[in-house]
């Protein structure tokens, strides 16, 4: 995948991550809300958490993933059938 933005090419190998128990439940609330293109404070308005866990969540989602950012979370999610 490419990041059309700063056109950085991204490798994901097909067996990474396949099984979606990766993440938290919680965590795939998160990726899911991120997928919906909502931004940290309106994640936690909704999931009635503070701004700050989220962005923990978002840290530890990024962690797991492998990923540099939450435009690759969400490209890893969507490989894996998770998004």
């Amino acid at each position: 995948m490419m990041n059309v933005k700063t056109k950085q090419v991204h490798h994901f190998e097909e067996s990474e991550g396949k099984n979606t128990s990766l993440f938290t439940r919680r965590e795939r609330e998160v990726v899911d809300l991120l997928a919906l293109g909502l931004e940290s404070d309106a994640i936690a308005e909704r999931l009635f958490i503070s701004v700050n866990t989220v962005n923990n969540h978002r840290q530890r989602i990024i962690s797991k993933a492998g990923a540099r950012n939450t435009t690759e979370v969400l490209l890893f999610t969507k490989m894996i059938g998770m998004t």
